[in-house]
């Protein structure tokens, strides 16, 4: 299975359903409803709900798994906060979901990814794939990656 599936919009009217509920305020069941369907965006914002104990109690490992979710229906944002949940947990998925979102054209996922592999957390080190990495952190918009980049050139 690739991380990449159709991405139906269900997010938006689920959030139209229940912004018209009375007192509706921070329920989870259209978000619920809506990541079932694969939304991205509902299994992100349902995946943050759970994580933090909005609309009902918390639930860190239910958020990570909808984060996980998201990032697989295409969220890079997601792939980062997966990949940050794995790796506090010292679990080896964090690099391929930092993967995820550097593919994705998340920078920060890039600038995670590049310290993984130039360090060699959660698999081999790689010095010259991790400044490819911080690189693409840099172009992507990171000064932290640019930062990197002119360090590992000056041989710092």
């Amino acid at each position: 299975m690739t991380h990449r599936l159709p991405r139906p919009r269900f997010f938006a009217l689920a959030t139209l359903a229940c912004a018209l509920a009375v007192g509706c305020g921070d329920d989870r069941a259209p978000l619920e409803q809506a990541c079932d369907g694969d939304d991205a965006d509902a299994c992100h914002e349902l995946g943050q709900m759970l994580i933090h104990g909005l609309g009902g109690p918390a639930d860190r490992k239910g958020g990570r798994l909808r984060l996980e979710r998201s990032c697989e229906l295409g969220r890079a944002d997601s792939c980062r906060l997966a990949g940050g949940l794995s790796y506090a947990r010292r679990d080896e998925r964090a690099r391929r979901f930092f993967g995820y979102g550097c593919e994705d054209g998340d920078a920060e996922s890039c600038m995670d990814l590049a310290w993984m592999v130039e360090h060699g957390e959660g698999g081999d080190a790689d010095p010259a794939a991790g400044l490819r990495y911080y690189e693409r952190a840099c172009e992507g918009g990171d000064a932290s990656g640019c930062t990197f980049v002119e360090l590992r050139r000056s041989g710092r």
